[in-house]
C-alpha cells in the first residue's frame, strides 16, 4: 500500500481519494458479512415500565404545594423515569441550583438502589457488610428525600425532594408524592373494564 501511494504521489494523483476508497472498501466488506445471533437469544427487545410525564408532573406539583403549605420556600422536586433520567424538575421561586441538584440525585439514588434514600442511609450507617463503598457511587446522594415509585415490586421511577431545613421534611414530601402515585395506580386499575 505504501509503495502504491508513493508511486501515485510521483504521478501527482490525489492520494486522499485512493486511501478513502480503500478504507470504504474495507468497511463495506466488513459490513456485508452476516452475523448469526446465538441460539440462546429468545428476544431482541424488552418492555420497560416507567412513570409517565403526566403522573410525574402531578406528583411533583403536589409535593411543591404541600411544601409551600408547610412554609418551605426553598424547595425543588425531581421525578425521574425507571432509568433515573429526569422527567420533571420543579422548584419554588427561591429554590436554587443546589436544591435542584440534590432533588435530582436523590431521585436517581432511589431508582438505582431500589429503595428510599432514607433506608439506604440507615444501611450505610449500620456498617453491616460491604456498604462502606456506597458513598462512592458518583451520582448517588444518601440524604433523606428520595423515594422509588413502584408498580408492585418493579421500580418505575423515583421522586426526590430537597430544600427543607430538616431531612425528615424532604422525606415526608417525597413519601407523599409516592403515595399519590400509588393512588393514581389504584384509580387506573379501577377504571379498567373487564
Amino acid at each position: 500500500m505504501v509503495i502504491i501511494i508513493m508511486c501515485l504521489r510521483m504521478l501527482k494523483v490525489p492520494v486522499i481519494g485512493i486511501v478513502m476508497m480503500s478504507i470504504w472498501g474495507c468497511a463495506k466488506s466488513q459490513t456485508s458479512k452476516s452475523v448469526t445471533p446465538p441460539k440462546s437469544v429468545t428476544s431482541a427487545t424488552t418492555e420497560k415500565q416507567s412513570v409517565t410525564f403526566e403522573a410525574a408532573l402531578i406528583i411533583a406539583r403536589l409535593a411543591i404545594a404541600e411544601g409551600k403549605k408547610k412554609g418551605v420556600d426553598h424547595l425543588a422536586v425531581t421525578v425521574v423515569d425507571e432509568a433515573g433520567i429526569p422527567l420533571v424538575v420543579l422548584r419554588t421561586d427561591l429554590g436554587t441550583e443546589q436544591f435542584i441538584t440534590g432533588a435530582t440525585r436523590k431521585a436517581w439514588t432511589a431508582v438505582n438502589f431500589k429503595a428510599s434514600t432514607s433506608d439506604v442511609l440507615k444501611t450505610i450507617k449500620s456498617d453491616d457488610g460491604d456498604d462502606g463503598q456506597l458513598p462512592h457511587a458518583q451520582k448517588a446522594l444518601f440524604l433523606m428525600g428520595g423515594v422509588p415509585l413502584k408498580v408492585g415490586n418493579v421500580v418505575v421511577g423515583g421522586v426526590g425532594v430537597a430544600g427543607s431545613v430538616e431531612g425528615p421534611e424532604d422525606d415526608s414530601l417525597a413519601q407523599l408524592a409516592a403515595q399519590a402515585f400509588g393512588t393514581m395506580l389504584g384509580k387506573q386499575k379501577s377504571n379498567v373494564k373487564p
